[in-house]
């Protein structure tokens, strides 16, 4: 779907940090776009309906909130039906932001990814562990971050 330049104005502000020092944070971007905050909030209910937008939502930084722990589990499921009953297990943990099914490649075995923020290994290899339990899944890794080089939200334009 083709944006107008306004459209691609209003997203560029969206992917914004929001400002906090206002009572009325849209009211400025719907400013800094040309429009009112009530067209500013016409066009997101509109793409929220159509499905362009699916969320919008505050982005913290984990480690400021002691979640020091990240950890990329990774999973060797044997077919996509159980990798579905994985990924919800996975999924139904507060502590698992992201879950992906990939493929897996003879020298890598494992093609269903959930990266876990915790506030202690123990609580990385506990969430593993009863994954595990839950699924029958026991051919795992849990892959610690050990540096962070770049974490950003992709920017659209």
């Amino acid at each position: 779907m083709p944006l107008s330049e306004l459209e691609k104005a209003i997203v560029r502000e969206l992917q914004e940090t929001i400002p906090l020092d206002t009572l009325h944070p849209y009211e400025e971007i719907a400013r800094r776009c040309g429009i009112t905050e009530e067209e500013l909030f016409q066009k997101i209910t509109e793409w929220r309906r159509k499905g362009i937008i699916r969320r919008m939502g505050a982005v913290l930084k984990h480690q400021k909130v002691g979640k020091v722990f990240n950890a990329m589990s990774v999973w060797r499921v044997p077919d996509r039906e159980k990798a579905r009953e994985v990924a919800q297990a996975l999924m139904s943990y507060k502590e698992i932001t992201h879950c992906y099914e990939r493929p897996s490649y003879p020298t890598w075995p494992y093609n269903l990814f959930g990266m876990m923020h915790c506030e202690t290994f123990e609580r990385c290899e506990e969430i593993a562990r009863e994954v595990s339990e839950k699924t029958g899944i026991t051919e795992y890794r849990l892959l610690l971050s050990t540096k962070e080089y770049k974490k950003e939200s992709l920017r659209y334009f």
